[in-house]
């Protein structure tokens, strides 16, 4: 685990909790429905979107938030290294693990997804969508919140309620 995080962004993220989403920064993440999340959470928190991005939708992401002054909730970060990755996960208080239905694998990523067992090895509560998969899984290990990621408050709403729950 590095300490690039802090070195580089420390003044942003100081005194915030740490909502990642980390993976593909693609069309297929629910990433734009993320990021309208965040106007719906407090000033302490702050989601942070890494790794490759597909066809510079990174760019078309940053200059998103930038539209919707959002620059102080939101941070994304391309081609980031191992170490890097696993500063994110082991300061973050929540994964987000979306997954729109387009591909044959993205409706079986319960259990299989990188991210998915990132979060469980640094054992992170989640919040995952709505779908065949997921509820099938969470039948057998109830270890994760499921909520439909097309709607902006109601990932804000979980956020909120898995940041605020004591147990």
């Amino acid at each position: 685990i590095s300490n690039k995080l802090n070195i580089k962004y420390g003044k942003m993220l100081k005194n915030k909790k740490i909502i990642c989403q980390l993976g593909s920064i693609g069309p297929t993440h629910f990433l734009k429905e993320i990021i309208l999340s965040s106007k719906y959470l407090p000033k302490n928190y702050i989601i942070i979107i890494g790794g490759v991005s597909v066809r510079g939708y990174a760019s078309f992401l940053k200059s998103k938030v930038k539209k919707l002054n959002l620059a102080n909730k939101i941070l994304i970060i391309e081609n980031i290294s191992d170490s890097l990755w696993f500063e994110i996960l082991s300061k973050s208080s929540i994964g987000l693990c979306f997954y729109q239905g387009n591909y044959f694998s993205h409706q079986n990523m319960a259990g299989t997804s990188q991210k998915f067992n990132n979060f469980i090895f640094f054992n992170k509560p989640m919040l995952v969508n709505k779908n065949y998969d997921f509820k099938k899984f969470k039948k057998r290990f109830n270890i994760y919140n499921m909520l439909n990621p097309q709607k902006p408050k109601e990932i804000a709403n979980n956020i909120n309620s898995l940041l605020n729950n004591k147990k």
